[in-house]
């Protein structure tokens, strides 16, 4: 077995006239990071019984989510961003607070970069999460 060389960059590309879809790489620090954070436990920290007060923790949470994804969240994941999403929204309401109100616009910010797909099918295949979660924004 030899050593694994980089493809060239123009397979990790988009293809043209997709501005919102970029290639994520698994092996890459970015992907890493996001896979450390789990969307699941973020959605349970909004709606588990003891820590729905928590906001110090939620907006945390909002925060490190969007620096792990500050590529771009992948298409996959979408659906639980949407969660999240919904949840700081309701959260801003409830309270007013700044910090919430940051963490709202991060997510928001995050949520403008181009969409990460995992393998060349996800755009197609998972449609649905990307007109889902624009409709939500």
């Amino acid at each position: 077995m030899g050593t694994m060389t980089e493809p060239p960059s123009s397979l990790l590309s988009s293809r043209p006239g997709s501005p919102m879809m970029t290639t994520g790489r698994v092996g890459s620090p970015a992907a890493a990071e996001e896979a450390s954070v789990s969307y699941d436990r973020v959605i349970s920290l909004f709606t588990h019984r003891h820590s729905t007060e928590l906001y110090d923790r939620h907006v945390a949470a909002i925060h490190r989510m969007c620096r792990a994804a500050a590529e771009g969240f992948a298409i996959r994941e979408l659906p639980k961003v949407e969660q999240i999403l919904t949840f700081t929204i309701t959260l801003l309401q409830k309270t007013g607070a700044r910090d919430v109100e940051e963490a709202t616009v991060h997510l928001l910010k995050t949520l403008a970069s181009p969409f990460v797909r995992r393998t060349s099918t996800d755009e197609f295949k998972m449609m649905n999460n990307i007109s889902s979660i624009l409709s939500t924004v």
